[in-house]
């Protein structure tokens, strides 16, 4: 076994002698080889850029789309519309259009008592403003705007300088057409008579031995001063106007009244006595008011032209409750 290994190994040892070698002349050694190396080639890198596709939605996915940006805007359109209909009349404002006003008839005025120290109110026979039944009340005219209901029209309110929207201006507890019709002063608490308080003026006549208030804006007209007669015009061209007539036989101012218009009831005559305790008798249209002294009859007419709303007739009674006949 051993002779064979051996035997083995020395066969091999002749086979790798057997290989051969090759060795560089030495012509060669020290001389720079002709061959060049060529350059490696340049290598350019492209940025490629990837187109990214959007993804389109499928026609029903956009109807469905559509559909809901045009509810929405729908809504808030119907919502903004409905907005404006209700907001409009609160952005665009009209004047109120003034209202009709329709003025109720005179109503019955309870008596009023007297104010301290300044003695009792006038007695009269029939109320200030009489209460006439719905059949027997004039059509020919009507009061004036009275938007308080104190008695006083809008335009008196003026006149006297109190309040048209507070019927008792001074807070005293009379209204305020109560105490101009009784020559009280409306704006003051204390007793203070109208004339005191610059409203009105006297108008003195002693040819005929009158004299009567009459408002201080107005103007006077002196007609005849010997007769008596004399008008007191207002701003709005209304007028009081006093006229004398003669009564020779000294009939009462009714039977006078009577004589003068045969046709008229008894029962359509106003009776009425003033602060000075002076008798007197309305027309039944309670435009004209008829006082007698002796043989003298006294007319005093509120006149309103054209009108139909009389703007000044508690002035007119005030007027009628002032005159008095000078002894």
């Amino acid at each position: 076994m051993v002779e064979g290994k051996k035997d083995t190994i020395k066969a091999n040892e002749s086979k790798e002698a057997e290989v051969p070698i090759y060795v560089m002349p030495e012509k060669f050694f020290g001389l720079e080889p002709d061959v060049k190396i060529p350059e490696a080639p340049k290598v350019i890198i492209k940025e490629v850029i990837k187109e990214v596709k959007v993804p389109v939605a499928p026609p029903l996915a956009r109807k469905k789309r559509l559909y809901i940006i045009l509810g929405i805007t729908s809504a808030v359109l119907l919502l903004g519309g409905a907005s404006f209909f209700v907001l409009s009349p609160y952005i665009f404002k009209k004047p109120a259009a003034r209202p009709k006003v329709v003025t109720p008839p005179p109503v019955k005025i309870a008596p009023v008592t007297p104010k301290p120290g300044e003695g009792e109110m006038p007695a009269t026979t029939t109320p200030e403003v009489s209460e006439i039944p719905a059949e027997e009340i004039p059509t020919m005219w009507q009061s004036a705007l009275d938007s308080d209901g104190d008695g006083l029209t809008d335009d008196e309110e003026l006149t006297y300088s109190t309040d048209q929207n507070k019927p008792d201006t001074d807070e005293d507890g009379f209204l305020d057409g109560h105490e101009v019709f009784h020559l009280y002063n409306p704006q003051g608490k204390t007793p203070v008579r109208l004339l005191d308080t610059g409203s009105v003026k006297i108008y003195k006549n002693t040819a005929k031995n009158y004299e009567i208030y009459y408002p201080s804006p107005w103007s006077v007209q002196v007609v005849d001063e010997k007769e008596g007669e004399a008008i007191f015009m207002s701003p709005t061209g209304e007028f009081i106007q006093i006229l004398v007539e003669e009564n020779p036989q000294k009939l009462p101012i009714v039977n006078w009244y009577l004589e003068q218009s045969p046709g008229v009831p008894v029962g359509k005559l106003e009776t009425f006595v003033t602060k000075s305790n002076l008798d007197g008798i309305k027309s039944p249209d309670l435009l004209n008011a008829y006082f007698s002294s002796n043989s003298e009859v006294y007319i005093i007419s509120y006149n309103i032209g054209a009108r139909v709303r009389a703007t000044f007739y508690r002035t007119f009674e005030m007027t009628l409750n002032s005159f008095r006949i000078i002894r």
